[in-house]
This record gives C-alpha cells, structure tokens and sequence, in this order.
C-alpha cells in the first residue's frame, strides 16, 4: 500500500496548492456567526418585499386559473 505525506492542517485563513477555500473575503452571518462569502447583499424590506409578494402571488394565482380553465375547456370539449 502507498504511504502518502500527512495532510497538512489548514487555518482558516489559508491559501494552498491544495485547494483550500479562501475565506479571507468571507463575512459573519450576522445571526448565526457562520462565515458568508462576499459581496454582502442588502435584504429587501418595505414597499418593494410587499410588491414582490403580490407579484408572486398574483403570477400564481394566474397560473392556477389558467390550468382550471385549460383543465374545463379539455373537459367540456371531450363530452
């Protein structure tokens, strides 16, 4: 069997041949403290969430009545 070297202990900070992760440019979860690659990224609050929502809700709703009324007009047009 192949003897190979020791793996080497990496820091958290450290760049190797290896392939180790980079974190120099990582951020801390602000709830968690867990580590989070850059660029930071705003959380959207306010008027446009509320917006986004009913976007989201009406699409689906669209969505959903289109398949009823595709799902109806199959229906009435088999019988």
């Amino acid at each position: 069997m192949a003897q190979f070297p020791p793996m080497p202990v990496l820091t958290r900070n450290q760049r190797t041949e290896a392939g180790a992760v980079d974190r120099t440019r990582w951020h801390e979860h602000p709830m968690t403290g867990g580590n989070l690659p850059e660029p930071r990224v705003e959380k959207m609050r306010g008027p446009k969430l509320v917006a986004l929502w009913a976007v989201l809700i009406a699409l689906s709703w669209g969505v959903v009545i289109g398949i009823g009324y595709g799902l109806w007009t199959l229906a009435t047009a088999l019988n």
